[in-house]
């Protein structure tokens, strides 16, 4: 697993997860500044997401207090052929926006899974599939993962990764910087092995809404579903 792209200081590369159906694939996210108007472009997301998630990581850095640059952000998220949805890769986002810009170090984020939707506040949000999304982490490699307090225990249930919780923006920030932070604990680690994930339910899967009440209403009634892969 590479952390660190092989480019300039102005750049930086973070590493999320995102659920598709109901497997996680580990998505690197890269950040670059470079000389021009002050804009946020985001690659590798759909179009109806990719204002929201822009709009969000600007307001909840300027929110914060934390360093937004004055110059052209170019976000890319891979692999770009996955249909990224959903908010998880927010905090990983920011994160590399605030590395690539010099605020933290360049190496604070290396072996560490970022995930959590970020409030225009700069507040972590939970989010659902963490499970998965931290078993994917360490499969790919990574030893820690940040998290939102909300879903701090169910990460922690996997073994080798050590899981902290921050309720902020401000707060990854200072824990990247080794500052500390108000209502900063000790990471979690599982010392159990990791219990099974139980079998992908209706509300895990990444489906439109008639899709999923159409498989219930299957479901419900006992019929039989024809499924056909385009």
């Amino acid at each position: 697993m590479t952390d660190r792209p092989p480019w300039g200081s102005d750049a930086a590369r973070v590493h999320g997860v995102a659920i598709i159906g109901a497997r996680g694939y580990l998505i690197d996210v890269d950040a670059a500044i470079s000389n021009g108007a002050s804009h946020l472009d985001i690659h590798g997301l759909p179009a109806a997401n990719t204002r929201e998630t822009r709009d969000r990581i600007r307001a909840a850095i300027i929110n914060s207090a934390l360093p937004w640059p004055g110059r052209s952000i170019t976000i890319n998220l891979l692999p770009a052929r996955l249909a990224k949805r959903g908010t998880s890769l927010d905090l990983a986002i920011a994160v590399a926006v605030l590395t690539a810009t010099g605020t933290v170090p360049q190496t604070a984020a290396d072996g560490c899974m970022f995930t959590a939707e970020l409030g225009l506040d700069g507040r972590l949000r939970p989010v659902p599939g963490v499970l998965p999304m931290i078993l994917t982490a360490a499969a790919a490699g990574c030893a820690r993962a940040v998290v939102a307090p909300q879903n701090a225990a169910e990460a922690a249930a996997v073994p080798g990764v050590a899981v902290t919780s921050c309720r902020s923006l401000p707060d990854v920030h200072a824990w990247l910087r080794g500052d500390p932070f108000p209502g900063q604990g000790t990471a979690l680690v599982a010392t159990a092995p990791a219990p099974r994930p139980r079998p992908p339910g209706l509300t895990g899967l990444a489906v439109p809404p008639d899709v999923r009440l159409t498989l219930e209403a299957r479901a419900a009634g006992g019929h039989h579903l024809y499924l056909q892969s385009s």
